[in-house]
């Protein structure tokens, strides 16, 4: 059957190649040394000096260079890497250079037939090079019937193609063959036509919108097969086809080509009722969503549809709240006919017929929206939904449901991001959890199919009936609250507000906490930031950017140069990614946000944590754990953010106290966090100003990574398993091991387990940390040299027991630090006592320090940097200094045996430079003693890290 395809395309190419006026057997020669050449050594430039002969000798080189393209052996299956597409593409820098008194050549007998020779082969690059050099576009309704005849064989690929290459667009209708290649699921072709075709952009996303009014997948399936036999298509790609990857598609579509979302109802309502089971999630599961965001949020989404109307109270009373949906059903005067059972008989225990309700909604009733404008008078009370079952519902909430981290910018618009060009990249994976049926079949009966958010609703209902006799015992949750006074929040709303917060506001400043808030979306229509708040240690600017977007574009661009683009003003964010991306888009005046000036706390605390091994004094359960500001606030603190009018609608004016009071504290916290990360670095010798460079590096190259990778649709990692790798061998726990004393045991640690190596040394085990740089067998030939364990993760540790014994290699299971300290110490029954806490430098591994008091420290400084000991007395205040200076020797280091330096040097004994630029001032001036390690020169302080850490692992019967 191939041979017969094949011996069909030679016929039809050779009548092509028979209507060119070139001799058939005229530069045989040639072409027979070109394909010698192209198959030793690909592009030559012998084979670019024959081509140039060969068109130089012809009449007319136009026709030449398309009997040698259509004569090279591989013609039909032309690639970019092919010999055809060199044969033109030398030709077009050939005739590039001879166009002006050879453009006569090009009559439209040769642009028929090159347009008849290339429509033999498949590949699009050719097509568009071949129409450039022959200028097809300049005549191209002349190709129309040709193009026709090729629908009529249901060739629609190649006739979207060469209408796409011809600029044919205005002469071919969606379901021409645009409908039918979606359909194929070859959409790269579809969207490289409709990027230049308004008119066709609006026709699919409408036609697409059209597919989304059968609701479910049995009734769009049955569509389309009808549309098939219709339109008479062929492979058609079925199974692709779910509702959710059509919505996903017109997400896409909307957003790409900035189509009307007008142009789609059916898919803005789809959108609005996922949004819906959105909030109702953030509510009731997540419990994030309250009071009046809650009220203004809901009026904003349903407005005046009556079916968004009726599904909220559907889902409040699926939820179990059926008194606020009795509430929500007053104010929007539904049918009560339309009305769950459930629903009906409270309204009639209530006397709520629709003939009452009217009667009723003379009553006026004072409503609490916070907003200056009379509001309409009727029978609903939003403030009431929250005073006798937000308790309740918080119960829910706190007690059995998975809190969620909704930090910082959420958008429900599913299509961001997208650029895959295929159906089936799309759709997601079925959810393979199994819930209430009797849940699940009453939230399809009112069209709600999002399976995550039906079973969360369904653990809020049955978990919440075993607990409501503990109503009682709720306490208020403590949030952590703004230290300044309300006074010290400044609103900036108009030019002279704004002047002054450049002028004088940032006057001296060099730290600020910055954040925005927008109004969250849920479609392919973005909104803007509609706020800015700038936080100093004194003040905080709520930049209010509605207000101040038009008339002030020379403020922006100086808000941008002095404050963004400063690099003395560092600029304090957490996780600035959604931030700075919705800046750009709706301020491309501040190019600067997100600059090399900006320090990211979300990046800070995972180097930290990561490399640094730096620990909170908070303890909390690994379920309780989340990456939130909200969550790093409680490590600090103790108290996580209110988040509650995080999700609001950020656009409404005026905006209400709590939404002032939010936005303020969401900045100046950063400065909170920061200054405790300070102080306890120091306090646990961490050099802070290393950590926080690392961090600035990192967060420029993630976002470089990020944009570099962005769409690629990157697989979820699974949890790491370590009995997938190691087969069972990891080997049963040898039982009866001698115990080892922690100086003594020596370990090398691969690149897996590198916070665990510096923890090691921690509690005084000697641990060799593989760094990223170095070769992976170097644990072999470390562990073999020095007869030390190596300790990895993962598949390296069946390659590591092919050079090494079992008892010299370990694959460690759990996955948090504490957890693999404690399960190394007790699989190799490590002893560990007092004095070796901290035994070793936690940077090298060396084991020999230095002690050097604070006045030979002040002179080392000194001759190091320059800086003379009165002006650091000057700094910080000589007083304090000596009256706060401890006077005696720590525990830490009583009983070693460490060198007293009493001479002024540079270097420790190993010629390593004493690190003493890195010594804080107050510490300097506070502390007495000082101690460094030889191998290094990190210097050490006697600090509270010390008895903490100490407590910690005797907590966790570390310490014997």
């Amino acid at each position: 059957m191939q041979t017969q395809i094949k011996m069909s395309n030679n016929i039809v190419l050779a009548e092509a190649r028979h209507n060119l006026p070139v001799e058939s057997d005229k530069y045989r020669n040639e072409l027979q040394q070109m394909q010698y050449l192209w198959h030793g050594y690909g592009e030559s430039p012998k084979i670019t000096t024959i081509l140039e002969d060969c068109f130089s000798s012809e009449e007319n080189p136009y026709i030449i260079a398309l009997h040698l393209m259509a004569s090279t052996e591989d013609f039909l299956l032309s690639k970019k890497t092919s010999l055809p597409f060199f044969v033109m593409k030398t030709f077009h820098k050939w005739i590039t250079n001879n166009k002006n008194h050879m453009k006569s050549l090009l009559t439209t007998d040769v642009k028929l037939n090159s347009f008849f020779v290339v429509n033999q082969q498949k590949n699009t690059w050719l097509l568009k090079l071949v129409a450039e050099i022959y200028c097809l576009a300049e005549e191209n309704e002349m190709f129309l019937p040709y193009i026709r005849e090729q629908l009529a064989h249901q060739k629609f690929k190649q006739a979207c193609e060469s209408a796409e290459i011809l600029q044919l667009h205005q002469h071919f209708e969606a379901k021409d063959f645009l409908i039918q290649l979606i359909f194929q699921d070859k959409l790269t072709v579809v969207e490289n036509f409709l990027k230049d075709s308004p008119k066709h952009q609006g026709e699919i996303v409408k036609f697409m919108d059209e597919l989304l009014a059968k609701g479910n997948e049995i009734e769009l399936s049955e569509r389309i097969q009808s549309l098939v036999k219709e339109l008479k298509v062929t492979d058609v790609k079925l199974s692709k086809f779910k509702p959710k990857c059509v919505m996903k598609l017109i997400g896409r579509y909307l957003k790409t080509y900035g189509v009307s979302p007008e142009l789609c109802p059916n898919y803005s309502y789809q959108q609005n009722k996922r949004a819906l089971g959105f909030m109702l999630a953030k509510r009731f599961v997540d419990g994030t969503l309250e009071g009046e965001s809650w009220n203004e949020m809901m009026l904003d989404l349903v407005k005046d549809n009556a079916e968004l109307q009726l599904k909220l109270v559907n889902l409040l009373v699926d939820y179990g709240e059926e008194e606020e949906a009795l509430q929500w059903y007053q104010k929007f005067k539904l049918d009560i006919e339309n009305l769950p059972t459930k629903l009906k008989i409270i309204c009639k225990d209530h006397n709520c017929t629709s003939q009452e309700t009217e009667t009723q909604n003379s009553i006026t009733m004072e409503e609490s929206w916070d907003d200056p404008t009379p509001q309409p008078s009727y029978q609903f009370n939003p403030t009431a939904v929250f005073s006798s079952d937000s308790k309740k519902s918080k119960k829910k909430t706190k007690m059995h449901c998975r809190a969620m981290d909704f930090d910082d910018g959420w958008d429900m618009e599913t299509s961001t991001g997208t650029t895959a060009c295929q159906i089936s990249d799309l759709c997601d994976d079925d959810d393979d959890d199994v819930i209430d049926q009797g849940v699940v079949a009453r939230m399809k009966n009112i069209g709600f199919e999002d399976e995550s958010l039906t079973k969360a609703m369904y653990e809020s209902q049955t978990l919440g009936k075993a607990e409501e006799s503990l109503d009682s015992e709720i306490t208020a949750v403590e949030y952590h609250s703004l230290l300044l006074h309300e006074d010290n929040i400044i609103y900036v709303e108009n030019p002279n507000g704004f002047k002054h917060l450049l002028e004088v506001g940032i006057k001296g400043v060099d730290i600020v906490g910055l954040d925005c808030e927008w109004k969250p979306s849920f479609t392919s229509t973005k909104n803007g930031v509609a706020l800015m708040q700038l936080s100093t240690r004194d003040k905080i600017y709520l930049l209010d950017v509605l207000a101040l977007s038009e008339s002030c574009m020379q403020l922006w661009v100086d808000f941008n140069l002095n404050i963004l683009e400063n690099r003395n003003i560092v600029k304090i964010g957490f996780d600035m990614g959604a931030d700075k991306s919705m800046v750009l888009q709706s301020m491309p005046l501040l190019q600067g946000f997100g600059g090399s000036s900006f320090l990211d706390l979300s990046s800070l605390w995972r180097i930290l944590v990561n490399t640094y091994s730096f620990e909170f004094h908070t303890q909390v359960d690994k379920e309780q754990s989340s990456k939130g500001l909200s969550h790093l606030v409680y490590l600090c603190f103790g108290k996580s953010l209110d988040k509650s009018d995080q999700f609001s609608n950020w656009e409404k004016r005026p905006l209400r106290r709590s939404q002032k009071l939010y936005a303020a504290l969401d900045a100046y916290c950063l400065l909170e966090v920061y200054d405790f990360l300070k102080k306890s670095s120091i306090e646990q010798n961490i050099v802070f100003e290393e950590a926080v460079s690392s961090s600035m590096k990192d967060h420029k190259s993630s976002h470089e990574k990020q944009r570099k990778g962005k769409g690629k649709g990157k697989k979820i990692r699974k949890p790491f398993d370590p009995m997938t790798f190691l087969n069972a061998q990891n080997v049963e726990p040898i039982s009866e091991l001698p115990p080892v004393s922690a100086s003594s045991i020596k370990m090398v640690c691969d690149t897996m387990v590198q916070g665990l190596g510096r923890k090691l040394r921690s509690i005084g085990v000697d641990s060799w940390v593989l760094q990223a740089t170095d070769n992976p067998d170097t644990c072999i030939k470390v562990s073999q040299r020095d007869r030390r364990v190596i300790l990895t993760r993962g598949s390296n540790y069946k390659r590591y027991l092919r050079y090494v014994a079992p008892e010299f290699c370990y694959a460690v299971q759990n996955d948090q630090l504490e957890d693999q300290i404690k399960e190394v110490v007790r699989h190799f029954n490590i002893v560990v006592r007092e004095e070796d806490i901290f035994s070793r430098c936690q940077v090298c591994n060396g084991r020999e320090f230095a002690e050097i008091h604070h006045s030979v420290m002040k002179r080392i400084l000194n001759q190091v940097t320059g800086i003379k000991a009165s002006a650091l007395e000057s700094a910080v205040g000589s007083q304090t200094g000596e009256t706060n200076r401890t006077t005696r020797r720590s525990t830490i280091w009583s009983g070693r045996s460490i060198r007293e330096v009493t001479e002024v040097t540079t270097v420790t004994l190993m010629d390593a430079p004493i690190k003493c630029n890195f010594i804080p001032v107050e510490v300097l001036m506070e502390k007495e003693y000082f101690y460094v390690c030889e191998k290094c020169g990190k210097v050490y302080w006697d600090g509270s890290h010390w008895q903490r850490e100490l407590n910690r692992k005797k907590e966790h019967n570390i310490i014997v």
